[in-house]
């Protein structure tokens, strides 16, 4: 039995003559219990929505949240965790 089966996407949705979704960060599986930080730069070309899509597992394991969201004008510092290749600032 395979558990874990999550997957937490994050889509940038560009409004111009079509609607255009584009899958800006993903994340599957089993994450651990602690919580995880990440920063997204993205450079929409027109007004924009940012989504997110959690698909959830079959089991009561399939748990996803998110927490503390932050849209901010201009360029992420980043530094890259080794351990969890997830980018932090």
């Amino acid at each position: 039995m395979r558990r874990y089966q999550c997957t937490l996407n994050v889509l940038l949705r560009v409004k111009s003559i079509a609607t255009v979704d584009s899958v800006v960060w993903t994340r599957s599986g089993h994450q651990g219990p602690d919580w995880r930080k990440a920063n997204i730069m993205v450079y929409p070309s027109g007004p924009f929505q940012v989504v997110f899509e959690g698909i959830r597992g079959d089991g009561f394991e399939g748990d996803i949240a998110i927490d503390d969201v932050s849209v901010t004008k201009g360029k992420c510092t980043q530094e890259k965790l080794p351990e969890t290749g997830i980018l932090a600032s």
